[in-house]
């Protein structure tokens, strides 16, 4: 059986942990950039959370073993 090319998408796909790591950060720095813009000076845990939780997922896609090529 052949090897076929892999998509761009299934490549995203395959390291989902870094890609919702990703997403989280951002999504955790705009909680941050909300609070702020509001005019409240207390921070907001929410956005630290998230952020948090995207590094976890940027440090467990980075120690995963994967050896079938999903690599970029």
């Amino acid at each position: 059986m052949a090897d076929r090319k892999r998509s761009f998408l299934e490549k995203v796909v395959a390291q989902w942990p870094g890609v919702l790591g990703l997403l989280l950060i951002a999504f955790g720095g705009f909680e941050f950039w909300v609070v702020h813009q509001g005019g409240r000076n207390t921070n907001s845990r929410a956005g630290l959370t998230f952020i948090v939780i995207g590094v976890v997922m940027m440090g467990y896609w980075a120690f995963a073993n994967r050896n079938d090529d999903y690599n970029f």
